[in-house]
């Protein structure tokens, strides 16, 4: 292994870390602000069956990471690097990606 594929190994490893980190904060602090807004709603008297049809935030963020990690992908690709095999690389695609996505890891 090359000086580059152990340096673009190791920013994986800390992009991964840091985009899961964002990606569960973001997670925990939608959960909690839905279950205040629910609360609200109880106390005010609203239907609590309204369910909001807007993308969240959490998901905005996740198809931004989601587009990065595909385009690190190519350009490791046109490198010489294969993606799919670097286990942070399917981590954080498995991390971000839509459900219908998580487990086709394509480059």
């Amino acid at each position: 292994m090359n000086f580059y594929e152990v340096l673009h190994l190791q920013l994986l490893a800390i992009y991964y870390e840091l985009a899961a980190d964002l990606v569960n904060v973001a997670r925990k602090t939608e959960s909690s602000l839905q279950r205040i807004r629910q609360g609200a709603q109880r106390r005010a008297g609203a239907s609590s069956d309204i369910m909001d049809n807007n993308v969240s935030d959490t998901d905005k963020i996740c198809m931004q990471l989601f587009l990065d990690i595909q385009e690190y992908g190519r350009n490791l690709s046109a490198l010489g690097v294969k993606a799919v095999e670097i286990p942070a690389y399917c981590s954080l695609w498995r991390c971000v990606a839509p459900p219908d996505q998580q487990n086709a890891i394509n480059v």
